[in-house]
This record gives C-alpha cells, structure tokens and sequence, in this order.
C-alpha cells in the first residue's frame, strides 16, 4: 500500500514550487551569487567581528573552485604557488592545469604539523605569486597556533607573498582547540 508522505517532508517540495512559481529565479543566477544569499553570508559572518560588504561576496560551487579562483587571480603560467606537504592533492591539479609550478613546504609531524617556516622562505623567488595555508590541516587534522599564523604572515609580508587562506574546517576541531583565521590576526596588510 502505498501512503502519503508525513507533511514535514513535503516543506521542500512545497518551498521549490512556490520558487518556480514566482518566475524569479528562472535561468541561470548571477555569475557571484543571488544577491539575497550573499548579504545572508554577510549577516553570518558579522556575528563573528567580520566586516564584509556584499560585493566582497562571491559564491562558488564548491570549494575547489574557490580555490581555482583564487590561483587564477594571484598566479600567472610560469611562476609557482607554495602549498603545504602533505596537503590536499587539489592545490596541485588546479596549479598544473594552469601552467603554474607547485613548491611543497614541508609541515613537521614533530612539531605538532606547523610549517617550516625555514624551508617556507628559502622556496620564495622573485615568481612566487602566493603561499597556500590550509588550516586546519587537511589531511594531518593540525590547527596552527595564533603564534604560527603570525610567523606565516612575517615570512608572506617580507616577502610580498599573498596568502591564499584555506579554512574550510575551521569548525572541525575540537572543544578545547581554538581556530584562528589569518584575516583575523593579519595586522599587516589592513
């Protein structure tokens, strides 16, 4: 026999033809997001201290191509991006489908998994066009100190690196571990 689904699960069904119905949303969206969903991204983050205006918004399908994005703006075929190893492998294919060489800066197991800043610098050159700071750490699960992000943001200032900022696990860690986000911390480039 087969019966009517509860109501509870018809709210998105309902929700979809209501949407489809108001002839608003046909077609395709705007390249960086409906601007109703990216002042919502705005709302959320102010409640954290972030100050971020709606055309600072740009909504991605995906944090790979965040990424993509990111790599393409900062990085020109011929000239390198430093990411972290062991990483996430996607850094790499994004790079390479770009033209651009990958350094790996190497993160110490002994340490907890913070970056050698040492090695960090010495794979700088006159071509670096940005470092990539996955943190928390995918794949190690590490989550550098405030200490070692402003360490980061000492090496990338000295050298007038950009820092592309992967922090999508930011809230994977956890109770008693506290996240820091580079765009918090970062007093040199405000």
């Amino acid at each position: 026999m087969i019966r009517r689904p509860p109501r509870s699960t018809l709210f998105p069904y309902t929700t979809l033809f209501r949407s489809a119905r108001s002839m608003k949303y046909n077609g395709y969206a705007p390249s960086a997001g409906y601007v109703e969903a990216r002042q919502a991204i705005c709302n959320y983050l102010s409640k954290s201290g972030d100050h971020i205006e709606v055309e600072d918004v740009i909504l991605c399908s995906g944090c790979s191509y965040a990424l993509e994005m990111c790599i393409t703006v900062l990085a020109n075929p011929g000239q390198n991006i430093l990411i972290p190893s062991p990483g996430f492998p996607i850094y790499k294919m994004i790079a390479n489908c770009l033209g651009v060489e990958c350094r790996h800066y190497t993160l110490l197991p002994e340490r907890r998994w913070e970056a050698d800043l040492d090695h960090m610098e010495s794979l700088i050159d006159s071509n670096t066009a940005a470092i990539v700071v996955n943190n928390p750490s995918n794949p190690c699960g590490s989550v550098f100190s405030k200490q070692h992000l402003l360490d980061i943001l000492n090496v990338a200032q000295t050298h007038f690196v950009p820092i592309i900022a992967d922090e999508i696990y930011e809230h994977f860690v956890s109770e008693n571990t506290e996240s820091f986000k580079i765009v918090r911390i970062n007093t040199f480039f405000l």
